[in-house]
């Protein structure tokens, strides 16, 4: 995965555009095949992420993980980090609805892994900017 802009920080996590994807092996087109109402694939396979990384020139997706220097805070602070994403892991996994941000992925490793990130649809809006556009 090759990072791109750094889109925002939070508390425990960062997330970064997504410029490229390079897939290992075509083994990993392999996915859920659940559906959605319209029979749209509620989750993408890896081939399709890949080979859509970009959208009008633009990055698609967004990689959020934890910042790198929270290993150096706290281990109160790193362990908060830690069960805050995989918490969103867990919601996100489930949650389907146009409203709520789609999670694309995720890293093979454990969600409590301090290596562990996920895959979002990129948003090109803060939540302050959206509200304002819909204000008009």
């Amino acid at each position: 995965v090759k990072h791109g802009t750094l889109l925002g920080t939070g508390g425990f996590c960062v997330v970064v555009e997504v410029e490229e994807i390079q897939l290992e092996s075509d083994v990993l087109d392999e996915g859920p095949k659940d559906t959605n109402e319209e029979g749209a694939p509620l989750i993408q396979n890896r081939r399709f992420i890949s080979d859509n990384v970009l959208r009008y020139g633009q990055a698609r997706y967004a990689i959020k993980s934890l910042s790198p220097n929270l290993y150096l805070k706290a281990r109160s602070t790193f362990l908060s980090g830690i069960v805050d994403l995989a918490m969103e892991v867990k919601y996100l996994s489930v949650l389907h609805h146009s409203h709520i941000i789609k999670m694309r992925g995720r890293a093979n490793t454990h969600p409590c892994s301090d290596n562990f990130f996920i895959v979002l649809d990129r948003l090109h809006d803060t939540l302050k900017q959206r509200i304002e556009i819909w204000r008009k």
